[in-house]
């Protein structure tokens, strides 16, 4: 038996974040022939879960930035979206343009992370009828059948379906690759010495992904069409 050593983990939640968004949308597409809020349900936990990853890749990004600690509590307190745009301005001088699909599809994204997280009542209006056998069916007016103008999903989450869900999962992957990638021009290597788990020990460092995380991963090529171009699998 070799003899035990420590090392200090720094823990980094994106990977599974982004993992589980990958699953549960898998999840609203195998149970689409069954009741409807069973794959609602998956499919408001997958696209939570996309948003998520966001919010922790730019969060894991800060953490690692060479600044006082006084000015990382600063920039902690920024949204997402600039903090993002921080990130890009401290590597080229210059601001991201929110205007692109990348960033107004991770705009509309984080309008529905916090109303989601940020539940309030609200009256709608429903017309309801009733046919020969006694069922009723109720329609919600035509307000709450809105989408976003960018992705489409529609603003009510009640009505989320693996549609829309897969839609979100594959729109965060291109950000991702958008970013870190395209615009920051970061490899598999450097991206993944950012957004993975972090040790230092006796022997050095190094960064890893959970096994049962890189293997969800592996399979977004086939099922979504998109490269992971930011993780290292």
């Amino acid at each position: 038996m070799s003899k035990p050593w420590n090392e200090t983990w720094t823990v980094n939640w994106f990977a599974g974040l982004l993992a589980d968004a990958v699953k549960f949308d898998q999840q609203a597409q195998a149970v689409a022939s069954l009741d409807f809020p069973t794959v609602n349900r998956f499919a408001r936990v997958s696209v939570t879960s996309a948003v998520l990853a966001i919010e922790a890749a730019a969060n894991s990004c800060m953490a690692r930035m060479e600044y006082p600690t006084i000015v990382l509590k600063q920039l902690d307190k920024l949204s997402t979206i600039d903090k993002y745009d921080a990130l890009y301005t401290s590597r080229f001088a210059k601001n991201i343009d929110r205007g692109s699909a990348p960033f107004q599809a991770v705009a509309e994204l984080f309008g529905f992370r916090n109303r989601y997280v940020h539940p309030k009542l609200a009256k709608i209006d429903v017309r309801i009828s009733i046919d020969e056998k006694g069922s009723k069916t109720y329609e919600k007016g035509a307000d709450q059948q809105k989408k976003t103008s960018h992705l489409g999903i529609p603003f009510d989450f009640a009505t989320w379906t693996g549609e829309h869900s897969r839609i979100a999962v594959k729109e965060t992957i291109l950000f991702f690759n958008h970013f870190f990638c395209d615009l920051c021009g970061l490899g598999k290597q450097e991206c993944s010495a950012l957004l993975s788990v972090f040790v230092k020990g006796a022997a050095g460092t190094a960064t890893f992904l959970a096994v049962h995380e890189a293997a969800v991963l592996r399979d977004v090529e086939q099922t979504y069409g998109v490269e992971i171009k930011f993780l290292c699998l």
